[in-house]
């Protein structure tokens, strides 16, 4: 029998081959700027491990340096119709905070069960400054996956 290995993020960190599952192919998530004159932009790179934990990463560039910063998963609102971006609901999951670098960089990351991301709608990840947090500088839409995704297409399964 042929057994095939494979890299997970644990076994990376660790150096380590593993024989488990490998993680869900990661889906990026664009960010858009929200507030205007924003120049900030980046990504959201979401996977789910093996364990059934989500790991969601965010890189973000042109932040004002040592400015700190914090990002939440919003509930979709009750509006479907309306840009989740828009209408956000309740928070349902904090980042850590972080501060940009000296570039303005910044990456942080959240390790949770799906069930934390949202609610049965979808979500939205937005991050702001944490002098105003009230306003939103940039969001990343995330939409609940259709009921029968394409077979190659990557999903966040979303409780």
């Amino acid at each position: 029998m042929h057994r095939r290995w494979t890299w997970g993020p644990a076994a990376l960190l660790a150096g380590v081959l593993t024989a488990a599952a490998a993680p869900t192919p990661a889906i990026l998530l664009p960010f858009r700027a929200i507030t205007p004159g924003t120049h900030a932009s980046g990504q959201a790179q979401v996977h789910t491990t093996p364990a059934g934990l989500t790991v969601t990463v965010l890189a973000l560039d042109g932040l004002t340096p040592g400015e700190a910063y914090t990002a939440h998963y919003h509930a979709q609102g009750a509006d479907l119709a309306a840009d989740p971006c828009q209408a956000r609901g309740e928070v349902t999951l904090t980042f850590p905070r972080g501060r940009a670098g000296a570039a303005g960089r910044l990456t942080l990351q959240v390790t949770a069960p799906a069930s934390r991301l949202a609610g049965t709608k979808g979500a939205s990840i937005d991050v702001h400054a944490d002098s105003a947090p009230v306003t939103a500088l940039l969001c990343a839409t995330v939409r609940k996956p259709a009921t029968t995704p394409p077979a190659a297409a990557a999903v966040v399964r979303l409780a």
